[in-house]
């Protein structure tokens, strides 16, 4: 399912980025009312307007499946249920964020970078889930810090992103015509 990649980390087929979106309607009447409407919610067709994008700019596709495989794999967590569907949430802010941004031509790396972050998102929770109850226990505080450790490593790509656009539009701010005094 995965294949290492020269960067140290793992890249999924785009197959398994959209599995499990019918298991999300079928479970939906078991969960608890507050669960439902964040399952509702998340389980949009998270991704699809990334994948929009990727057809003009083809770098943001693997994210596009990524952010996609995320959200189904949130929404059908049953260990850490309600982490998985907070880390589900920022993984639709960022989405959010992508999708805004002015220009992402030329930042190849930071997309790269968030790539590299979500791709381990999604192997924490897919090791979550394939744990037993026990394990899952013991391992939760950990988990934990490795969500908010993917977390950080997102929005530091994104602040990075930030940045960027922020010195271009100084950059065309600065630009003055002189030739007409």
């Amino acid at each position: 399912m995965f294949s290492l990649l020269g960067c140290g980390c793992r890249t999924t087929r785009p197959k398994k980025a959209l599995e499990g979106v019918a298991a999300v309607a079928s479970q939906g009447a078991a969960m608890s009312d507050g669960l439902v409407s964040q399952v509702q919610n998340m389980g949009q067709v998270t991704g699809s307007s990334l994948l929009e994008l990727a057809n003009t700019l083809p770098f943001i596709a693997p994210v596009a499946y990524l952010v996609g495989a995320i959200a189904s794999s949130a929404v059908t967590a049953v260990r850490l249920r309600e982490d998985c569907l907070e880390f589900g949430k920022v993984v639709q802010m960022l989405e959010g964020i992508l999708l805004k941004a002015e220009s992402l031509e030329g930042h190849e790396a930071i997309v790269d970078d968030v790539r590299c972050a979500l791709e381990e998102a999604l192997e924490l929770m897919e090791s979550i889930q394939r744990r037993g109850h026990l394990a899952s226990t013991l391992c939760s505080k950990s988990d934990k810090n490795e969500f908010e450790d993917i977390k950080e490593r997102i929005q530091k790509a994104i602040n990075r992103l930030n940045l960027s656009a922020t010195v271009e539009v100084a950059a065309i701010s600065s630009a003055r015509f002189k030739q007409s005094e």
